[in-house]
């Protein structure tokens, strides 16, 4: 009788496991309570039962689940779930209390180290952020925990206290060439996962993610062509997305910063003009300004002298250099002849902190762990 009993339990735990992959989470905590109603010792549905209270935000509850585990049976998992439970009631203390336990059984566990760095991130300790997520990076790979290495870099380059402006813009370096370096480990990694035959869209989303910093990163250090570069191959990544969105709003206000290069502006510039098209239009406009020059130089050689209506001439030419120059004008004063050009403004490439958390957090969320 034990024995089927030792059966059915395990049949059920089966089942409450399947429950949990399935986001069926009602019908697992259902299952994992009607375990310890005949088990009230079992450790792992104790543990799953926190889980599934987790996953349904009942965040008291889970820990009253966690608290019947004693602390010298509490695995890894355990002490790992306990911390997300805390990082999501915001006590960050007790979160990173929880963690470092779960580190100290499993030194080399991704999750946890993951975890840590953002409960550092949170408690605005930025420097042991980037140490938890290199490490986490170094146990398998993950391109993810080196975007969020960057992000850490980021806000301690934008929110520390005491930094001067030659340090801030050695650390603005800094997170360049750490985004490049992300950009290449990306591909590579995108690369290995393609011969593998197994699931890359992650690696796509970090890859224009990490294009897009990096031209918020090289605006901000005022290299706009380089900035140019990487928001065109950001928007390429996947045109549609709501990255890419963003990508084409900072390509204008890049454009705007070298306007006063209209040639560049018409020859190279690819808004939402057609390059080839822009093209023409200059190289037309040019030759047209360039052979009436050669005729106001040149008329006198041919009798033209009275023959020219210099008015219209005059006026012709004015409206054609007015074009080539238009992406540079601000204001056209008629009295003098006044031609104001644009000023570049100042502007912060980067999104709110907030908003680059959101879009990071998108491609790497933290769960829970059952057993």
């Amino acid at each position: 009788m034990v024995l089927q009993d030792s059966k059915y339990l395990g049949h059920l735990f089966e089942k409450g496991k399947v429950a949990n992959k399935e986001n069926k989470i009602e019908e697992a905590k259902n299952i994992y309570e009607s375990i310890l109603e005949n088990d009230p010792n079992c450790i792992e549905a104790w543990n799953n039962l926190g889980v599934t209270l987790c996953e349904l935000d009942q965040y008291r509850k889970a820990l009253d689940a966690y608290s019947r585990i004693k602390e010298n049976n509490r695995t890894a998992k355990t002490w790992y779930n306990i911390s997300l439970v805390y990082y999501y009631l915001r006590d960050f203390e007790k979160a990173l209390n929880c963690i470092q336990k779960t580190l100290k059984l499993n030194a080399y566990d991704s999750a946890a180290l993951d975890l840590r760095g953002k409960i550092q991130v949170e408690q605005e300790d930025y420097q042991s952020a980037m140490e938890s997520f290199v490490l986490a990076f170094s146990t398998d790979g993950e391109p993810k925990f080196l975007l969020w290495d960057a992000y850490s870099l980021y806000l301690y380059m934008e929110f520390s206290e005491g930094i001067d402006e030659r340090t801030q813009r050695k650390l603005l370096h800094m997170l360049i060439r750490r985004l490049e370096r992300l950009e290449e480990i990306t591909h590579s990694h995108h690369r290995r996962k393609i011969l593998d035959l197994s699931d890359s869209d992650s690696d796509c989303d970090i890859c224009q993610q990490s294009l897009y910093y990096l031209g918020c990163a090289y605006s901000r250090y005022k290299d706009y062509s380089t900035a140019i570069d990487r928001l065109e191959q950001c928007i390429q990544e996947n045109p549609s997305s709501r990255i890419a969105h963003a990508a084409k709003k900072l390509l204008q206000q890049n454009w705007s910063q070298i306007r006063s290069s209209p040639w560049k502006w018409w020859i190279q510039s690819s808004p939402y003009l057609n390059r080839r098209i822009k093209k023409i239009i200059a190289i037309f406009v040019l030759t047209l300004l360039v052979l009436m020059i050669i005729v106001f130089l040149a008329h006198p050689l041919f009798g033209w002298k009275d023959k020219v209506e210099w008015s219209t001439y005059l006026f012709v030419a004015s409206l054609l250099l007015i074009l080539l120059l238009s992406p540079g004008v601000e204001q056209i004063t008629a009295k003098d002849i006044e031609i104001k050009m644009h000023a570049s403004s100042p502007f912060d490439p980067f999104p709110s902190p907030a908003k680059m958390e959101d879009d990071i957090g998108a491609m790497s969320e933290i769960s829970n762990e059952i057993n």
